[in-house]
This record gives C-alpha cells, sequence and structure tokens, in this order.
C-alpha cells in the first residue's frame, strides 16, 4: 500500500492522470501519436515538441529514460493527469506509460485536459476545473483511500492564504498597473512599504507576503503573479526556505526557483524574470555558506536564460572586511532599515525595464 501511494504522489505532480475524457477534450493529441515502439523519426509533426533522434543513444540510454519502458507486472497502479498545450513535457510521454500499464494489465487512469500548460496540477485547476476530485475517486475505487468517517468542520486553509485575500481585495478596490513591475517573495518585499518612493516613474506592483518560502510563492503563482501580466517580475524568496531547517539544502532551494521560474515562463514568456539574491541577514550568520552557494548556482542558471537577471546585493551589503554589516538592520537583525534598501535601489534601479 505504502509503495503504491508514493509513486502515485511522484506521477501525479510530475504532470501524468486517465482514460476519463473531458466534455472538452476533442480527443486530438498534439501530432499524430504513433505505436511507440516505432516512434523513430527526426522530423517534429506541427504542433508538437521535437523527437530526439533516438538512432544516437544506445540501448542502454533509451530502456533508462523512457519510464515505459520499464513498466513491469510488479509496476505499481498508477493515476496520471496531463494538459494538451504542455509545451514542456509531451503528452505523448503520458499516453505511452499508460498504454504500457494497460499492456501489463495494471490498474491505470489517464486524465487529459486540452488547456492546462505546464505545471497546472501545483494549482490543482486546469481551465477552472480540478483533478482532485477524480484522483480521490481512483483511489477509493481501487482501495488505496478509505473516507474518514468524521471530517473536520473547517478545512484549514493553506498557509498565506488571508495575505492573498487581501491582496484580491485591494486589486478590487483599485487596479493595479498594467504591465507593471511586480515584486514577489519574502518579508523584504513586504516591509518594503514605500517602495514606490524609490523608483519614481516605475509602474511598481508590491506583492510580497512575510515569512514566504518559494514553496508558497509558487502555490500562490496563479493568483498574485500571473494575473497581473507584469512585463517584469522580480523575485526575493529563499532566504526562509535555507533558514527552514538542515534538510533544505542549497540544491534544494535552487530547484524550487527553477519551478517557480518555469511557471512564470511558461505563462509570460516576454516578461523580464530578476532575481534578486539572498541577502546577508546577521541572525542567520549560520547559514550563509549555504546563501552564497544558492546564490552562485542561481546566477550560473540565470545566464544561460533569455529575459532574465541575477541582482547581486550580497557584496554590496558586506563592509571593506566582508562582515555583515549590523547597522543596516533593524533590532531583529534580519528585516532592514531604509540604509538597506538604499543599497537595493542603487543595485536594482539598473535592472529595471522601462
Amino acid at each position: 500500500m505504502k509503495t503504491v501511494l508514493a509513486i502515485f504522489a511522484c506521477l501525479i505532480f510530475s504532470c501524468a492522470q486517465a482514460q476519463e475524457v473531458l466534455p472538452l477534450y476533442n480527443g486530438q493529441i498534439l501530432g499524430n501519436i504513433y505505436e511507440i515502439n516505432k516512434e523513430k523519426t527526426e522530423k517534429p509533426e506541427k504542433g508538437r515538441p521535437s523527437v530526439i533522434n533516438v538512432s544516437k543513444y544506445t540501448e542502454e540510454d533509451i530502456l533508462k529514460y523512457s519510464p515505459e519502458l520499464q513498466v513491469s507486472s510488479t509496476t505499481p497502479p498508477a493515476f496520471l493527469v496531463h494538459a494538451q498545450d504542455d509545451n514542456t513535457s509531451w503528452v505523448g510521454n503520458s499516453i505511452a506509460y499508460y498504454k504500457a500499464l494497460t499492456a501489463k494489465k495494471i490498474s491505470g487512469q489517464l486524465l487529459i485536459y486540452p488547456k492546462g500548460a505546464h505545471g497546472f496540477a501545483i494549482n490543482n485547476k486546469a481551465m477552472g476545473k480540478s483533478w482532485l476530485p477524480q484522483a480521490m475517486k481512483w483511489l477509493r475505487i481501487n482501495g488505496f483511500y478509505k473516507p474518514l468517517a468524521t471530517r473536520p468542520k473547517q478545512p484549514q486553509a493553506p498557509p498565506f492564504y488571508k495575505d492573498i485575500l487581501a491582496f484580491k481585495k485591494q486589486d478590487a478596490q483599485q487596479a493595479p498597473p498594467a504591465n507593471g513591475i511586480l515584486l514577489v517573495g519574502s518579508s523584504s518585499f513586504t516591509k518594503w512599504t514605500d517602495v514606490q518612493e524609490y523608483f519614481p516613474g516605475y509602474p511598481i506592483i508590491n506583492r510580497g507576503f512575510g515569512g514566504s518560502t518559494l514553496p508558497d510563492v509558487i502555490r500562490y503563482a496563479y493568483d498574485i503573479i500571473l494575473p497581473y501580466k507584469p512585463k517584469q517580475v522580480l523575485i526575493y524568496c529563499g532566504e526562509n526556505d535555507l533558514a527552514s531547517g538542515e534538510e533544505v539544502t542549497a540544491a534544494v532551494v535552487v530547484q524550487r526557483f527553477k519551478t517557480l521560474y518555469g511557471i512564470i515562463r511558461q505563462n509570460l514568456p516576454n516578461a523580464t524574470i530578476s532575481f534578486v539574491s539572498i541577502k546577508p541577514s546577521p541572525v542567520r550568520a549560520h547559514i550563509q555558506p549555504k546563501v552564497k552557494v544558492a546564490n552562485r548556482e542561481i546566477q550560473a542558471w540565470l545566464k544561460t536564460k533569455k529575459n532574465a537577471q541575477f541582482i547581486d546585493i550580497y557584496d554590496a551589503m558586506l563592509d571593506a572586511n566582508k562582515n555583515m554589516r549590523e547597522e543596516l538592520y533593524v533590532g531583529d537583525r534580519l528585516h532592514m532599515k531604509p540604509e538597506g534598501y538604499a543599497i537595493w535601489k542603487k543595485l536594482i534601479t539598473p535592472y529595471l525595464v522601462k
């Protein structure tokens, strides 16, 4: 039972789901779906990602990177969900895996949405519909889940939900500027309440919410990033992630940032995405080795991307001896005084899109 559920969780968040067709699905997949074992073409079909030239790889390579070829009689059942317009992970991959399951008579379900793009599962919705009810039904039918006899009267809201509702209320009262510069992330942005005064002439939208980590920003990307259709997104986040525990390494933060970047880039292909480096907070001196590694790896990765920037504020917040400057911070030694934000203004301004 534990094995089945563990693999189910992995697959469902990898954008895969089951042979249940929604009314809007027309039965057509981008490009024609050929038999998987005959997929040898180098010429991509119209509307689908390029197919790799399998002739360049050994049989061992093909087996290693083709999950559908690894399905056996002992493979656990799987519930798969995918969006037809996913340009990052081709929907044919999920179809191939589902076909492999059925060939081995392994229980599976494949749910395909016409639209939803990449990463919609994080938001639990595609085209306004949640796939969770179908997933729970499949789990229940297959004996993997049994509803509790008693349920709590009020479901617990996810972290920072009230902050997000406050932003929505604010937007309803006064529409944010179109084609703006969006600040999103944790409390260093949240507490920058007079940020517009630092950048006169720039249409600033501040949607930082204090205490947030990268998973929190990812969770609410469809609420406080994508709807604004900004021309530039400035991200300050990751510091709380690294401070949350030893298990959150620099590599974890880098991967989380890549996930957030991917969601933004897929939905806002022309926006400039800028990452403000994690700052040297004196109260968090013990995590600075991780901070430096995360900053360095994110910077190197962003250099390979178009319309992407790494804004380095770390060294400018150190003294001549490379020590952290306590005078830049308030009493908690974490949040900044105006002197700290003045440094940020000087370094960020050249990167702002006019």
